[in-house]
């Protein structure tokens, strides 16, 4: 039985909290250095109050909160002893994200399954992703494609280099563009300040409507694929690949009819979308943006390597791999790969949280928490999200599911 959030202010709690998971993912908002919005003090202000709610509905529900507590206070042994080790500075930012966001995500997770409303934070923030795309699309188009309507600001944010983007009016901003088949095209990146991450929240958001909304619409899975194919954005395109692979290959059909027509469209559609894909990633791997992923992977694997079990220190990639990137490089310095980012900083002792839970949900034999974990872990390697505390939600969302005893959605 599904129990609490039913009145108006318990909503606006957990709407309020995804708005601001999202936000403080790396938008223009974040990274301006125009304004200062506080996004990550009212993040944290918020998940402490979702945090108390929770803990309110569980006492008057009765739940078991042993289990949760046990986790948190081993997690939190285990750390202290990777923090003598590990953390030289940046103490708040890690304390913030380990020592806070971590085990308050899991036990807001937790108990979220506990009192079977899993997918609520995640069902508003697809909605809120949804209602960006609209809004992206429409001006994208109208501002960067058709030039009808024309930017009247701008914003200076600091991602990679400190750089001047066009805004219209501060809800659409344009911060990329790449070369493809020789035409510069403007990637539509929203309210964000690079492709890629629009592309996280987006395939986030899709994988939901696809996986766990009961209430599936045509209309935003739509919206949110075509949405992602105008980011051109690498991890987007394979995403989807992935995608259709999933619906076409793991998800059950229980009609012959489906099963024959899976098959026919698995004979003619998925070798077409492998074409497509290895187009795009050929024309992309001539693309500034390729190279520089692939230098950020070789200098990272090369810092990694000083210190490969603990890792070189919390946030001491950016200020020391430079050394070991190319010089053709110039001014940016920021880097792609929330895997081998953690990996350098943290090493093998701390990359296994960001990775046991697909173990975990191969365990549950729940095909639907198997498809979004390996998701989760893909977009972990290929983006840079792993100090985010959206990322960190749903690093914890994919270890409470695995408490879900619920049978997976058709």
């Amino acid at each position: 039985m599904e129990v609490g959030f039913k009145n108006v202010l318990s909503k606006l709690v957990i709407l309020t909290f995804a708005l601001l998971l999202i936000l403080n993912m790396p938008t223009v908002y974040f990274k301006s250095l125009d304004s200062n919005y506080h996004l990550d003090i009212f993040l944290a202000l918020v998940s402490v109050v979702v945090i108390i709610q929770v803990l309110v509905l569980a006492t008057l529900n009765k739940i078991d909160l042993r289990i949760p507590v046990l986790v948190v206070l081993i997690y939190e042994i285990l750390l202290l002893s990777f923090f003598m080790i590990n953390v030289h500075g940046y103490k708040m930012e890690f304390f913030m994200t380990y020592n806070f966001y971590v085990p308050a995500f899991f036990v807001v997770n937790y108990l979220l399954v506990k009192l079977n409303r899993t997918y609520i934070v995640l069902e508003y923030m697809s909605k809120i992703v949804t209602v960006l795309a609209v809004v992206s699309l429409i001006f994208w188009f109208l501002c960067s494609i058709v030039h009808v309507l024309n930017f009247n600001t701008s914003v200076w944010i600091d991602w990679g280099q400190i750089k001047q983007v066009r805004s219209f009016h501060n809800v659409h901003f344009e911060t990329q563009a790449v070369t493809l088949m020789g035409r510069n095209i403007i990637r539509n990146t929203g309210i964000f300040c690079e492709a890629p991450m629009y592309s996280f929240v987006l395939v986030i958001s899709l994988f939901y409507n696809l996986l766990f909304n009961r209430k599936k619409s045509n209309i935003t899975i739509f919206i949110l694929l075509v949405t992602i194919l105008t980011t051109l954005s690498t991890t987007g395109i394979l995403m989807l690949l992935y995608a259709f692979l999933v619906m076409f290959v793991y998800k059950k059909q229980s009609q012959k009819i489906l099963i024959v027509l899976k098959n026919l469209l698995m004979i003619i559609v998925i070798p077409v979308l492998v074409v497509v894909g290895i187009v795009f990633l050929t024309m992309k791997m001539q693309t500034g943006s390729y190279l520089t992923r692939m230098d950020d992977i070789t200098g990272l694997i090369q810092y990694w390597q000083l210190h490969p079990f603990v890792g070189n220190g919390f946030n001491s990639s950016i200020s020391n791999v430079q050394s070991y990137l190319s010089n053709r490089r110039s001014n940016n310095t920021g880097l792609s790969s929330g895997l081998f980012v953690a990996l350098a900083e943290s090493g093998i002792s701390l990359i296994l949280m960001h990775s046991c839970y697909v173990i975990l949900a191969f365990v549950s034999k729940n095909k639907n928490n198997i498809v979004f974990s390996v998701l989760l872990f893909l977009l972990f390697i290929v983006t840079l999200v792993q100090y985010r505390p959206m990322y960190l939600y749903l690093l914890t969302f994919c270890y409470a599911i695995f408490f879900d005893k619920q049978k997976e959605n058709k």
